[in-house]
């Protein structure tokens, strides 16, 4: 009895061992690290990752800054020290929010002085904050966009205290919500509402090396469309409605004033461009009367970037889906979706879920790049840091060109190997080379990220073995395609 049993156990452990040692039909090898991964054109696709990697660096309530402190030297330090930790984490754009409730982040000769930078509209500060964060975003190698909030005015103390408002409030409506607060705005159906946003963004053009001009979707209030009686524009409407249906005359209002501010951004600056970061649902864009097809259709922008601010999963507003209906909307304007950094720690947002967000951008084919809301509440607490840092921008980017720059593109370097460095000749007109790795996605997919390797005004690159890479010719944001792919063998 003992020896039949201790025959069983033995015959049982050399199964199991060979169960163990045998290969499961359907599961995929593990890869030799040492073995050669070679891009097979026809087979493979290369996602060249050339996006805007953004933050909102919101000023309202001095929420990411100066976040309640009024001395002045400490604001320009942790100003500075807030866009050096993005430049660290991989961000390659700021949008800064200069203008949150019809005041000023700058020395304004039509708005007063931000009462979020000394607590008192328009006392002023003793520095320029948006001439410091232009100049240290550029040195920081990263573009900077001036951002506005286009028609609100604020609560009731913040409208109060605005002379500049007071003096016009005949132009100024107030709504009140479900929820008993009180919100005053310009009416857009006033004309000379566009006018003095044109005259703001021709100041602000006129006085900073910008790289763009910005909005997002502070138009019409939120519930108006449901509670028509809280909004009183009966006035306007009756001046310059011409007889349009009062909804469509309120649509036109919107778009007069989103091809206004496009306008003035071109007129006044050559390389500044114009966007607008809509409600991430058309449903909800369209509450407030906002109406991006015909921006579109009107040419009236250069990118969108509407908030969408739900993980995948959620029942009416799974990302993916949401994504997915802008498609339809954009043509050839760039969209570039806005992730809410802000909401890490709810219901269906971590780390891994922030990162299926932006590879379904990087690889759906009509978005260029994110921006993440906010700054100081998320993108520099806890871990997302850290993993935006080592594993979703672990490498640089190029910021792309959203809107067409004159000149002509360098031509195509055509690169050489030698062991294991790359090489090419000098390019005409070129001012600088970057070169590309190229990394599947994961270990069995059949896309190919080609990340940023260097940026070099050389003409040569030492690359690593059993890697792959191609390398394009740079003017500013006019770029080459990529050279042809460089395989660098593991026996070199």
């Amino acid at each position: 009895m003992r020896k039949s049993l201790r025959t069983v156990l033995l015959t049982a452990l050399v199964l199991l061992a060979w169960s163990c040692g045998k290969q499961d039909p359907d599961s995929k090898p593990v890869p030799d690290k040492e073995t050669d991964e070679v891009f097979t054109p026809g087979k493979d696709k290369m996602v060249l990752i050339n996006e805007v990697r953004g933050a909102w660096l919101t000023t309202v309530g001095g929420y990411d800054w100066p976040d309640g402190e009024t001395d002045p030297e400490r604001q320009k330090k942790d100003l500075v020290d807030m866009i050096a930790q993005l430049k660290a984490e991989g961000m390659n754009t700021i949008y800064f929010q200069v203008c949150c409730n019809s005041d000023a982040m700058w020395p304004s000769k039509i708005l007063p002085w931000s009462r979020d930078l000394t607590g008192t509209t328009g006392k002023d500060p003793g520095y320029d904050p948006l001439e410091l964060a232009v100049r240290t975003a550029h040195e920081n190698d990263m573009e900077i966009h001036a951002w506005l909030n286009p028609l609100r005015v604020g609560a009731a103390s913040r409208y109060q205290s605005n002379d500049y408002c007071l003096a016009h409030s005949d132009r100024i409506r107030q709504y009140t919500t479900s929820a008993g607060s009180t919100t005053y705005y310009w009416d857009p159906g006033y004309p000379e509402v566009r006018r003095q946003l044109r005259d703001v963004v021709t100041e602000l053009l006129g006085n900073y090396d910008l790289d763009g001009i910005h909005i997002d979707d502070y138009f019409y209030p939120d519930g108006m469309k449901e509670n028509p009686n809280d909004w009183d524009d009966t006035d306007s409407y009756s001046k310059y409605g011409e007889g349009c249906d009062i909804d469509e005359w309120r649509y036109s209002n919107i778009n007069a004033i989103v091809k206004t501010l496009y306008e003035t951004t071109h007129r006044n600056s050559v390389k500044a461009v114009f966007g607008v970061s809509p409600s991430g649902r058309l449903v909800n864009t369209r509450r407030l009367y906002a109406d991006p097809e015909m921006w579109v259709k009107e040419g009236s922008l250069d990118y969108l970037a509407p908030q969408i601010y739900w993980p995948h999963g959620h029942p009416t507003a799974d990302f993916f889906n949401v994504l997915q209906s802008w498609k339809g909307v954009i043509g050839n304007v760039p969209l570039i979706p806005g992730l809410a950094a802000y909401r890490l720690g709810e219901s269906g947002f971590n780390n891994s879920e922030f990162l299926r967000q932006v590879e379904e951008c990087r690889e759906c084919g009509y978005a260029t790049g994110n921006i993440w809301f906010r700054v100081k509440v998320k993108l520099f607490q806890g871990d997302l840091f850290n993993y935006i840092q080592g594993t979703i921008y672990k490498y640089g980017s190029l910021v792309p060109e959203l809107r067409p720059v004159e000149g002509s593109a360098p031509a195509i370097p055509v690169v050489r190997r030698s062991g294991t460095t790359i090489s090419w000749d000098r390019i005409d007109g070129a001012d600088e080379y970057v070169v590309y790795l190229l990394q599947r996605k994961n270990a069995y997919a059949s896309n190919w990220y080609a990340w940023v390797a260097a940026r070099t005004k050389d003409t040569s690159f030492k690359g690593e073995k059993g890697k792959n890479y191609v390398v394009l010719a740079a003017s500013g944001k006019k770029r080459s395609p990529v050279s042809g792919i460089v395989h660098i063998p593991v026996g070199q």
